[in-house]
């Protein structure tokens, strides 16, 4: 039966089930996502300062734009940014009060979550926190010279907001910012 078929309806037919079956197909056949890179930069700071953080995506050795940078911080969520035309995402202003000076490893943390383009990644650097400068200033002063047996007060402040401790020298002795001298003649300094 198949030789009284004339050629022309086998081609017409061999090519409408060509189009069924593409047309089957065509929403489960996706080309695979590319894979991606998240170099995450070494952030250093000072205590109880702020930070900036930053990172570059890139894939198959291009920058990735308009894509969305979580970045984590000792451990804590800082926020999220979308990387620019350079593939760099980056977060300023990032408060670090109360963590310890010292230095993190893998302490910043970037994370890109990927789509239908680009496979996701993540990446981490070292965080630096360095002990902050501190000055000591005096509120009240010790007098310029005191007689044996006399009391003063010195009162100092610290910048940092720490405790500031008090001893003595030479011809004094001190219970905190309390003094009395202790000799008639000689020296004597307050330490803190």
């Amino acid at each position: 039966m198949s030789k009284n078929i004339p050629v022309i309806w086998k081609l017409f037919v061999a090519t409408l089930l060509l189009c069924v079956l593409a047309a089957a197909l065509s929403g489960t056949i996706a080309e695979a996502a590319d894979s991606t890179t998240l170099s995450v930069n070494p952030v250093t700071g000072t205590y109880n300062g702020t930070v900036s953080i930053s990172a570059r995506l890139t894939s198959n050795g291009s920058n990735v734009a308009g894509a969305n940078i979580s970045f984590t911080l000792h451990n804590v969520s800082v926020g999220n940014a979308t990387t620019n035309s350079n593939g760099i995402a980056s977060l300023t202003g990032i408060n670090i009060s109360g963590i310890g000076a010292g230095t993190y490893a893998a302490g910043v943390q970037a994370n890109y979550a990927g789509n239908d383009s680009y496979n996701a990644s993540s990446g981490t650097a070292t965080f630096t926190v360095n002990k902050a400068e501190q000055t000591i200033t005096f509120t009240t002063r010790p007098p310029s010279s005191a007689m044996y047996g006399t009391n003063f007060t010195v009162v100092a402040r610290a910048s940092s907001g720490l405790a500031v401790n008090y001893s003595s020298s030479g011809a004094a002795s001190n219970s905190g910012g309390n003094y009395t001298m202790t000799s008639g003649s000689g020296t004597a300094g307050p330490r803190y």
